[in-house]
C-alpha cells in the first residue's frame, strides 16, 4: 500500500511506492494537469524521508523556516513550509539530474497542519530504515 499525500485544496496527490525491501522507491505526483513518476534509490546508509515526515508530525503549531529532504542522487527534493494559519506547503521537485538530458518537474501540494500527525504515522509504517523503530532488525 502506498504512502499518499493528498492536497486539501485540489485533486493533486503525491504517492510513494516501495519494493518488498523498501529501499527502491517510486514517487509519483498526479493532478488533473500533470502526472510524473520517478524511481528513487535509498539504502540503509541513506534512508528515505522518514526523518522529514517524523519532524513534520511533531509540529503542533505553525513554524518559521522549512523542513527539507533530498534523495542521494537528487531525483527527489522535498521542502515543506507552514504559514501562520497552518497551511502546510510541500514543494516537490522530481527529476533526473545527470545524463545527456536532465529534467525536473517542480510542483506544490497544500495540506493542513492537522493532517501531519496521520502522515507521520503512515510514513513510519511505510518507510524502512534505522530511524524506524518498527523496521525489522537483524535475524
Amino acid at each position: 500500500m502506498p504512502l499518499t499525500l493528498k492536497s486539501c485544496t485540489s485533486d493533486a496527490e503525491s504517492s510513494f511506492y516501495s519494493d518488498a525491501g523498501g529501499y527502491d522507491l517510486t514517487v509519483a505526483f498526479r493532478s488533473p494537469d500533470l502526472s510524473v513518476t520517478r524511481e528513487i534509490y535509498t539504502s540503509p546508509e541513506f534512508p528515505g524521508p522518514l526523518s522529514l515526515f517524523a519532524a513534520l508530525a511533531a509540529e503542533t503549531r505553525p513554524w518559521v523556516g522549512s523542513h527539507e529532504w533530498e534523495s542521494l542522487e537528487g531525483e527527489l527534493k522535498l521542502r515543506v513550509t507552514c504559514d501562520s494559519v497552518g497551511h502546510v506547503l510541500f514543494k516537490i521537485e522530481i527529476g533526473k539530474q545527470s545524463g545527456p538530458a536532465p529534467w525536473a518537474v517542480n510542483t506544490r501540494l497544500l495540506m493542513e497542519l492537522g493532517q501531519l500527525p496521520a502522515v507521520g504515522r503512515a510514513a513510519e509504517a511505510f518507510f524502512p530504515g534505522p530511524e524506524n523503530s518498527n523496521a525489522p532488525g537483524p535475524v
